[in-house]
């Protein structure tokens, strides 16, 4: 047998082979003063490196779309047999996806979290509106229901009576 690297004897016509890279071996044999040869090309097939995309944060009543790569079949451990799946979990919830590439398998995992919700609160000190917690990413203010452009701030200084309200995004 050659080459000899990764095969267990390379003087008898029954070896196992465990190549560290697709290798073709060739086995040469006489009989008789007669000289003939076979080749036996193993290839290794890597093993898939699979990875999920998607939001892993979530407010409570939302859904978020996760999405598999890495290989050519994909197993979630919700039944689904497709490359994305849309979530919607009430708790935290850990998914798994088994990625299969024809010949060999690997699995990973992604946990998907919820929020909790900020209730802001307004408190009025005479013409200012303040919103409580301060620091949100994203305020907008409201006049009886309509937005007020520009109102992006956790401040507001009205000029008009009428209801006002504040949605937050944190």
């Amino acid at each position: 047998w050659s080459p000899i690297t990764g095969i267990s004897n390379s003087t008898v016509s029954t070896v196992s082979a465990n190549p560290a890279v697709s290798t073709t071996y060739t086995l040469k044999g006489t009989t008789s003063g007669c000289v003939d040869s076979t080749q036996v090309p193993i290839t290794i097939i890597p093993v898939p490196v699979p990875s999920i995309t998607g939001n892993d944060s979530i407010c409570k009543g939302s859904s978020t779309t996760l999405t598999a790569s890495g290989g050519g079949t994909y197993a979630w451990n919700t039944g689904a047999t497709t490359s994305a799946i849309t979530v919607s979990p009430a708790t935290k919830t850990t998914y798994n996806v088994t990625v299969n590439n024809g010949y060999c398998f690997a699995s990973t995992n992604t946990t998907v979290v919820i929020k909790a919700v900020t209730v802001p609160t307004i408190i009025q000190s005479a013409d200012t509106l303040k919103c409580a917690p301060a620091g949100m990413p994203s305020y907008q203010w409201y006049l009886n229901g309509n937005p007020i452009a520009g109102s992006t701030f956790d401040t507001l200084h009205i000029s008009q009576i009428g209801n006002y309200s504040v949605m937050i995004v944190n």
